[in-house]
């Protein structure tokens, strides 16, 4: 598969496709293509916009609809050198900076840009 590939509970994969003109959603059902759903120029401008716009969380309830294994990088928390910082959410449910071990609440890190999903990366 090739694009961005979008995965829900259910074994279903929606993939962004552009090979050439050729611009499509395709649907696999566990592993199997199911659908393809050619889109229009315009259409296509649109999707390729909305996947690839950086996702910003600014409550703690959107950054607790992150599934476990996200990477965030603050807005607000800086090292000491000014430079931004990265968190994880662990297997715990708690979000950590870096390798640390300890947990660091949101409203410390919030405002947020998600780097990493796992749900949104299609893993």
């Amino acid at each position: 598969m090739k694009g961005n590939d979008v995965t829900n509970e259910y074994s279903t994969n929606f993939v962004h496709v552009k090979l050439g003109d050729d611009v499509r959603i395709e649907q696999y059902v566990d592993g199997e293509l199911s659908k393809a759903i050619p889109l229009t120029a315009d259409q296509a401008a649109y999707v390729g916009e909305v996947l690839h716009k950086p996702l910003e969380v600014t409550t703690v309830e959107e950054l607790d609809a992150l599934p476990i294994g996200s990477v965030v990088l603050s807005d607000a928390y800086t090292g000491q050198s000014g430079q931004k910082i990265s968190f994880q959410r662990w297997d715990d449910g708690d979000w950590h900076r870096g390798a640390r071990s300890g947990d660091t609440h949101p409203d410390n890190f919030l405002p947020a840009t998600v780097l990493y999903s796992p749900v949104v990366s299609g893993e």
